[in-house]
């Protein structure tokens, strides 16, 4: 799983709010089958914790320096998928004069070259309560198995929990 990475904040000073262009990375979280499945969720938050955390100044400057002795070569997306959390994004202040907008973000996820990437997005329901969707971009047969392991995990989880 590749994680998208912020990393204004990674360097010392930091790069300033408003400067215009993007810095991050895409780290990758490595495990085997057997050891996600087999163990808790907990796993693979902490799993996906630690690659994130990674990605410090020297990791950025190293990447750099990858990129110009490979010339900026284009990682391999087959059998990976990209997670990329913009709930930070302020898409939710911005009013073009008919209200505040209820969602902002990806119109689609996997949307063109990167096929399989999936978004943590902001969105606000009609009450009015704030809340995050996950656009998720799968082959039909496969979403439909997602979303039967997504249910019957929920479901097996909560009633572990009652």
């Amino acid at each position: 799983m590749m994680c998208i990475v912020n990393a204004r904040y990674k360097f010392n000073p930091p790069i300033p709010s408003g400067y215009y262009g993007n810095c991050f990375a895409y780290p990758v979280a490595i495990t085997e089958v057997g050891k996600l499945s087999e163990n808790p969720f907990e796993y693979a938050v902490e799993l996906i914790k630690k690659t994130k955390a990674e990605v410090t100044e020297e990791y950025m400057h190293s990447l750099a320096d990858f990129m110009v002795i490979k010339k900026r070569p284009l990682f391999t997306i087959a059998g990976t998928s990209i997670v990329s959390d913009v709930t930070r994004l302020l898409y939710r202040d911005v009013d073009y004069g008919w209200g505040k907008s209820l969602y902002g973000g990806q119109a689609k996820a996997g949307a063109g070259s990167f096929f399989g990437a999936n978004y943590h997005v902001w969105s606000r329901n009609s009450r009015g309560e704030d809340g995050v969707v996950l656009l998720i971009c799968l082959p039909a047969k496969v979403m439909k198995r997602f979303a039967k392991e997504l249910v019957d995990g929920l479901f097996h989880r909560q009633n572990k929990n009652t």
